[in-house]
């Protein structure tokens, strides 16, 4: 270079010169870095209000996606960098309350060597598909934790170095007598990229959890939980996709907060029981009676 400068170097100059008509208060940073980081967070700021006013003068997102069919051959059909976030709950567990009251319905066969050779099929798809600075969450057994951080990491994510912990205020199952009530569960916060949080949560959420008799699926999460990391990482009108659908939580909680919803369930039923849930919450918001459906 000319200048003996490198080409990364001399386009932060021009930028952070242009940046300084805008926003004269950066000249009182210590260091060009440090205004430069603040430069790119000014201007992520004004796109994304932007944003939530073009998503406002739109009006509310109608239904959510909902797709029949596997995750990996479903994600590999989307556009690059199309998804704003990913919440992502695989089937680790599913044979804890199986045997509770889910014995007669059918679930994802639970062998953790099937799972984690989906996730390492699963998670390259999941990076090619969301934007740069963009978040996502995985929900795991915490004794998989460090197991599917590490794949996480080889696949290019950046991930928080310890799982954050769901609170569910009280036990999912009778210890009888001989061991602790397990009230909790992990779940893991990766990024591409960086992008600020809305907030600044504590990793412990106490939330109750859905009562066994109201689920509809063995690992279904409240709709709370889901709605509070949508809107930590999110703005209205983004992208929320679910790879594994499930109960459907998560494009209530994509709906409720004005985000566009996509969720993927492999199993058919399980898809009919969502379909079914959005469109009982879509006809409570019309005003219609569906106590008697």
């Amino acid at each position: 270079m000319a200048l003996g400068e490198s080409v990364g170097s001399t386009s932060m100059d021009l930028q952070l010169a242009m940046g300084l008509k805008a926003f004269p208060e950066l000249t009182k940073e210590k260091t060009k870095t440090t205004a430069f980081k603040k430069l790119k967070m000014k201007q992520e700021a004004i796109l994304q209000e932007e944003l939530a006013k073009r998503v406002k003068q739109k009006g509310k997102i109608d239904m959510p996606n909902v797709i029949l069919g596997n995750c990996i051959e479903e994600m590999a059909k989307m556009e690059a960098e199309s998804i704003d976030l990913i919440i992502a709950d695989p089937p680790f567990g599913i044979e804890l309350e199986k045997a509770q009251q889910f014995k007669d319905q059918k679930v994802y066969e639970d062998d953790h060597f099937i799972i984690f050779d989906m996730l390492d099929k699963a998670i390259p798809e999941m990076f090619r598909i969301l934007k740069n600075d963009r978040h996502g969450f995985l929900f795991c057994g915490i004794q998989y934790a460090m197991k599917v951080r590490d794949m996480l990491i080889k696949y290019g994510f950046e991930c928080h170095p310890l799982p954050l912990i769901w609170d569910k205020e009280s036990g999912s199952y009778p210890a009888q007598g001989v061991t602790f009530v397990h009230s909790y569960e992990a779940f893991l916060h990766f990024m591409k990229g960086r992008r600020p949080l809305n907030g600044s949560p504590r990793d412990i959420f106490p939330i109750k959890r859905v009562p066994p008799q109201k689920k509809i699926h063995p690992t279904e999460k409240p709709t709370e939980l889901i709605r509070e990391l949508i809107n930590l990482t999110t703005l209205p009108g983004e992208v929320v996709l679910d790879p594994f659908a499930g109960s459907g939580s998560t494009l209530v909680a994509a709906r409720e907060t004005n985000r566009q919803g996509i969720g993927i369930e492999l199993d058919a039923i399980y898809h009919m029981k969502i379909c079914e849930r959005l469109s009982k919450g879509k006809e409570k918001e019309n005003g219609e009676d569906v106590s008697s459906a």
